[in-house]
């Protein structure tokens, strides 16, 4: 467990550190301003568009190409109706031929979908806390969570690594995963409470490790026949979908690593301060029960 501890504990190290130089791009529905999406009538590119909106003082503007066809994404500030108007005037020199696109968020709606975002995590992590209190221990439930918080610190790492937009069906899909680990972790758990008849006979650790190697496999094929369609979607879906797909994809392949190598092996941990289940030396393995041995 220590190699697992000491990997997750550098992934998340080098998270932070991006989240605190880079920050998090949150998109136009949370920062609030306006979006527009342009599709051109002739080949252009980032350079040409951000150096057309210099001239109106918008050339820090976020200009994004989608695909290889001069098809692009503008964001900017929160713009007056005069100033869209002038901003779609100073691209009509490149060529627009099609606005397929636009769309204006105000700040202050921004901070609210935000702030009911963040309710809505921590009303979740609460109700996933009483929940496996009540089916286990207040013991597994911390670790449940512990968990998932690990899987959000990746997912958060990740985006402030590759600087991708955080927007609402980010948030849509990031609560989705937490539902998604938590349902691994509990297999696993359940599993272990299955199991809890053996611990007069092998060590608290030989315990979880044999629940962990009889729900591994499903573990395993769970989660690569959930990741199969959602990469298909990342590799070919629209810009939309990439998006959604995306934060699954990192979300899925973190709990299924949470389920394994940080929930069980917290459990043990906690279990070694408690006299019942403190740390006995590993048993040699003719002195299982057999059925253990097969």
């Amino acid at each position: 467990r220590n190699i697992w501890f000491s990997l997750s504990g550098i992934v998340i190290a080098v998270g932070i550190v991006a989240l605190l130089v880079n920050g998090l791009n949150f998109g136009v529905d949370f920062r609030g301003g306006n979006l527009l999406e342009l599709e051109f009538s002739r080949a252009t590119t980032t350079g040409e568009i951000r150096q057309q909106l210099g001239k109106i003082g918008y050339g820090k503007s976020i200009v994004q190409q989608v695909g290889s066809d001069p098809h692009f994404v503008i964001k900017t500030e929160h713009l007056s109706p005069e100033k869209k108007a002038e901003l779609k005037g100073v691209l009509e020199s490149i060529g627009i031929e099609e606005i397929l696109r636009d769309e204006s968020v105000t700040p202050k709606f921004g901070k609210k979908l935000a702030t009911d975002a963040l309710w809505a995590l921590v009303v979740a992590l609460m109700t996933i806390l009483i929940y496996i209190t009540l089916r286990f221990e207040f013991r597994f439930g911390i670790c449940a969570i512990a968990a998932l918080v690990h899987d959000a610190l990746v997912v958060i790492g990740i985006y402030a690594l590759s600087f991708r937009e955080v927007t609402t069906s980010t948030v849509a899909a990031f609560l989705i995963i937490l539902g998604y680990s938590l349902m691994d972790t509990i297999v696993v758990f359940d599993r272990i409470r299955e199991n809890k008849s053996l611990v007069a006979k092998m060590d608290y650790g030989e315990l979880v490790n044999l629940s962990v190697n009889q729900t591994l496999v499903r573990s395993i094929n769970t989660s690569l026949s959930t990741l199969i369609p959602v990469v298909a979607l990342l590799l070919i879906g629209g810009e939309t979908l990439k998006d959604f797909a995306f934060a699954l994809t990192v979300g899925i392949a973190s709990g299924a690593f949470s389920s394994i190598f940080t929930a069980s092996p917290l459990l043990v941990v906690w279990n070694q301060f408690r006299p019942k289940y403190k740390v006995q030396p590993i048993r040699k393995r003719k002195e299982l029960p057999v059925e253990l041995m097969r």
